[in-house]
């Protein structure tokens, strides 16, 4: 093969690489538009930007991978063609070449799927080394039918793909990307909406009681505390599931996870049959981005469906520490300052077990008036053993007791304040803090050992998990100072943003929106608020208005950790802790709050619901930061 008809096969084959990937990328658009429905709620503006990113990702991976391969292929056949002066021979070689690659790659992708796989055997034992070693003879037996199958049909389709590449079919291909792209940036960029920027900050793991705002002895919090006098702050704010996963799937779809699918423990997708806050503000022309540390959330779980820019800090730093969140945020905000209304969201895993915060926090309130080192637990020998002693996810080394982990955990608390200072501090550099919305809550609080119950989440239904800070900025700072007592949930917060935003409403929330409570209206909103958790199969539930809190424990295994009662009362007004249970002593007050309970439950088990999501891993980088919050072994 002489080098000028080589270039002008490569520069053909990469021509196919691309018709082929931008072919894939119309596909892949409309699958990807039709599992999402956004068409069918007349989001036009989401379809087209679920189509564009589809075919920029099918280019992306499917051209770029197939141009490797193709390229590879024809350096190996120039060598083999060079060293070999009879083609025949050259081309029987090669084939047996793209024979052991092509069984190679299958074979390594058949093992790397099995040794993941939950059931199978561990590698390292006398079965899954059989298994493995299966694996590799099927490598080799492989070989030789496909080099025959290689060497009888690999010109014709060679053939076929030069023919794909021929720019009568190129430069239209290339002509559908330009236009798409073009026709996004069109259609977003005559879309201003009037709405004002929405700053939305989460904070894992991080209990009300534990911010000054809220009441606390510490000086936990003094930027956050400056943020809530100048919002709406709401004292009872619930969680609809107090795990990161669950928690945020109920927060940004504003369903409940018996309605989502997404319960009990993490690592399980979206469905892209919800929609999400950043779906609602993109069609409708906000620019959307994310900044997140907890792998619950990461794309692979689809929580970036509807958002620009979707940055997962654990692949950049494994320490997920927040300042890293701070400094991309503040180069977002500076890139992103002068463009159309935006929403942003920012969230922090620092509070989350093991509380290591950084110097000079490390430690800043051991010692202090408030620390009694008293009160010893053991250390537990397992990963999860959070019931009766400190789990090994959560263990400080030598540390038993409980104290110290407390005023670590608030050390931390103070550590991501002073990073929210600092993102304050820059929209308010950047012109941007006086007309913006900012919201901040968490997606769960944390058993300090209340209950019995040790520096975990989702297990136990009572507040020390479920009660979270919630406060919004309005823009112009208008109702700041204003308190707002009654319990509310989470799900109620894409409605509210929503409706400051001048937007239209979620055509399929579960809940309402806040604006009436923000502005001191009345409210119909429904009294009680509803909380699902525990990892059981028949799970717990709970529901509280501003003076009773009664929990349904249907499991014998949670009722042998908690009461021992199928249902908990507690006068949460008086009893925050939930400490004394008056379900035997209040038997009327309890058997009609057990009707109301019992007949949400029954709704929520004979209504609409999506399936239960699968669980599935992330990748290396992903099970690496679990690992380092105690998820995985």
């Amino acid at each position: 093969m002489s080098r000028p008809s080589l270039t002008k096969s490569m520069l053909r084959a990469l021509s196919a690489a691309g018709v082929i990937g931008v072919g894939l990328g119309i596909v892949r658009g409309v699958e990807a538009v039709a599992a999402n429905r956004c068409l069918g709620f007349g989001f036009e503006m989401l379809a087209l930007h679920y189509g564009v990113r589809a075919l920029h990702r099918s280019v992306a991976l499917v051209s770029a991978n197939l141009a490797l391969v193709l390229l590879a292929g024809h350096l190996v056949f120039w060598g083999l063609a060079r060293w070999s002066a009879d083609p025949v021979r050259a081309g029987r070689l090669f084939s047996l070449v793209l024979g052991m690659a092509v069984a190679g790659s299958g074979c390594a992708f058949v093992g790397y799927k099995l040794n993941h796989w939950p059931r199978f055997p561990d590698a390292l034992s006398s079965r899954g080394l059989m298994w493995n070693a299966a694996i590799v003879v099927l490598f080799g037996l492989s070989v030789v039918p496909l080099r025959a199958l290689i060497g009888r049909w690999g010109p014709n389709l060679w053939r076929g793909f030069l023919a794909v590449g021929r720019p009568l079919l190129f430069i239209p291909c290339l002509g559908v990307l330009l236009s798409v792209n073009a026709a996004e940036r069109i259609a977003f960029g005559l879309r201003g909406p009037d709405g004002p920027p929405v700053i939305f900050v989460t904070v894992d793991t991080l209990r009300a009681d534990h911010l000054g705002c809220y009441g606390y002895v510490r000086d936990t919090s003094p930027r956050l505390d400056r943020l809530a006098a100048e919002s709406v702050r709401f004292d009872q704010a619930i969680v609809q599931w107090p795990k990161t996963g669950p928690s945020f799937a109920s927060m940004l779809t504003s369903t409940y996870g018996h309605f989502n699918g997404l319960i009990r423990h993490g690592r399980k997708p979206v469905s892209e049959k919800l929609l999400l806050l950043a779906e609602l503000m993109k069609e409708h022309g906000y620019r959307t981005a994310a900044i997140v540390t907890n792998p619950n959330v990461a794309a692979r779980y689809k929580f970036d469906q509807g958002f620009d820019h979707y940055r997962e800090i654990w692949r950049e730093d494994p320490a997920q520490d927040g300042e890293t969140v701070t400094l991309r945020a503040v180069q977002w905000l500076e890139r992103n300052k002068e463009d159309r209304p935006f929403f942003l969201w920012l969230h922090y895993v620092d509070p989350h077990a093991k509380y290591a915060p950084p110097a000079p926090y490390h430690e800043m309130f051991v010692g202090d008036p408030h620390y009694d080192p008293g009160w010893r637990v053991p250390l537990g020998t397992e990963l999860k053993a959070d019931i009766g002693s400190i789990p090994i996810a959560s263990q400080l080394p030598g540390r038993d007791e409980i104290a110290y982990y407390v005023a670590q955990y608030d050390a931390e608390i103070r550590y991501v304040d002073a990073q929210i200072g600092r993102v304050l501090d820059a929209l308010q550099a950047l012109g941007l803090y006086e007309n913006s919305l900012i919201v901040f809550t968490s997606d769960h609080g944390e058993s300090l050992g209340e209950h019995n119950y040790f520096f975990e989440h989702g297990r136990l239904p009572y507040d020390t998990c479920a009660r979270v800070p919630l406060f919004l900025r309005l823009p112009g700072g208008a109702e700041a100072g204003r308190v707002v007592e009654r319990p509310v949930e989470l799900i109620h917060l894409v409605p509210t943003i929503l409706e400051l935003a001048a937007l239209p409403p979620h055509p399929e929330a579960q809940g309402r929106s806040l604006v009436p409570l923000l502005y001191g209206r009345d409210d119909p909103l429904p009294e009680w608020a509803f909380t699902e958790s525990g990892y059981e199969q028949d799970y717990q539930r709970a529901m509280r208005n501003a003076t009773w809190k009664l929990i349904y424990v249907p499991s014998a295994a949670d009722r042998a950790i908690m009461q021992g009662t199928l249902f908990e009362l507690y006068r949460i007004a008086e009893d925050p802790g939930e400490l004394r249970n008056l379900v035997n002593e209040e038997p009327a007050l309890a058997r009609e709050l057990q009707q109301r309970l019992l007949a949400w439950v029954e709704a929520s088990r004979t209504g609409a619901r999506l399936p239960e999501a699968e669980t599935f891993d992330l990748d290396p980088a992903g099970q690496e930061a679990l690992r380092s919050l105690g998820y995985v072994e």
